[in-house]
């Protein structure tokens, strides 16, 4: 199912000499705008929604006087620079595309396939995560940023007794064969875990212990939507990072595995914070951010022993989309199941 989101027009002000973004998170590995303006356009590239990053990039277009474009690092370098002629107006929209991919940010003209700058740095241009845009020394500005469309990563589908729906995502090699994701409601809570196709049920850890549920949900995926297991441990969320059921105290649950005696266990992670646990998180994040507990329900003859394995680190589903995609995602969770 592909959805879409309304356009609309963004206006900038005259910022003078100096720059205000106003910031959008970045939605994919291309952000594609229209801009009419007459002169000094910029954008920015920034690991969060501050300006006053000093690792940021900026993409200057039709500046120094209007012929010309480039790149700047840390507010102070400029890195690229290229004559670009004639290549704003303020009588119509100029379409523009910038691609950030494996380190390397490039700029181009829409219907143009080659960039007319790029600047490669793995080590800031991979933590990149918003952009903001602005315009400046006499010039005002219109946006527009195209409607996205994009397909719902997945959905939970009612189940019990070992049915599948079509689809169905795979948590990888378990002790009875492949298991997949499943979920089930459980003391006022709806816990991730994983269905055993030859056993009819889905195991959920909870108190200690691996229960059994008859009756459960499966995690579909109709639209073969890239989801794929992204590594993540003391306390850092890939992006992207999918959210699959809540807790019996209403904490957010997300969808992780981890390998028990080389069999694959799939369960649930749980963070503590305020912030989007969404977003990357770096070394230097809060200790708020650090892993509070995580749970694996292990069928019963993965570990007779050991009914639930924690760990702090383990792998989380992850779609190929972006963050907010993700977040599209956990409104699909709950408004597929009554939450009482």
């Amino acid at each position: 199912m592909l959805d879409q989101l309304p356009i609309a027009v963004y206006e900038s002000e005259d910022c003078g000499e100096t720059r205000r973004y106003t910031f959008r998170r970045i939605q994919t590995t291309a952000i594609r705008f229209q801009v009419k303006a007459a002169h000094d356009v910029a954008l920015c590239l920034s690991p969060d929604d501050n300006e006053e990053q000093e690792d940021m990039y900026e993409i200057f277009i039709g500046c120094w006087g209007g012929g010309e474009s480039g790149i700047r690092r840390n507010k102070d370098e400029d890195v690229c620079r290229v004559e670009t002629p004639d290549i704003l107006s303020d009588e119509e929209f100029r379409s523009f595309w910038i691609k950030i991919e494996h380190g390397v940010v490039k700029v181009g003209r829409s219907g143009e396939k080659h960039a007319f700058m790029s600047y490669t740095d793995p080590d800031t241009l991979l933590h990149v995560t918003w952009y903001g845009y602005s315009t400046g020394w006499g010039a005002s500005g219109e946006w527009m940023f195209p409607a996205i469309m994009y397909k719902r990563p997945a959905r939970w589908v009612p189940a019990k007794g070992g049915y599948f729906p079509r689809h169905p995502v795979s948590g990888g090699e378990g002790p009875d064969g492949e298991v997949y994701v499943g979920m089930a409601h459980h003391e006022g809570g709806y816990i991730l875990g994983m269905v055993v196709p030859d056993q009819g049920c889905c195991y959920i850890p909870f108190g200690g212990e691996a229960i059994a549920k008859e009756e459960y949900f499966v995690l579909s995926n109709p639209g073969t939507v890239g989801i794929s297991w992204e590594p993540g441990s003391k306390g850092k969320v890939p992006s992207g990072a999918l959210q699959g059921g809540r807790s019996e105290d209403g904490e957010p649950l997300y969808i992780g595995r981890i390998s028990v005696d080389g069999l694959v266990s799939v369960g649930k992670g749980i963070y503590k914070g305020s912030v989007d646990p969404l977003s990357p998180i770096t070394d230097s994040s809060p200790p708020s951010w650090c892993t509070r507990a995580t749970g694996f329900a292990t069928s019963p003859t993965a570990a007779p022993s050991t009914a639930i394995a924690t760990t702090r680190s383990c792998a989380f589903a992850t779609c190929r989309a972006n963050s907010e995609l993700a977040q599209d995602f956990m409104s699909i969770v709950h408004n597929s199941i009554t939450c009482s």
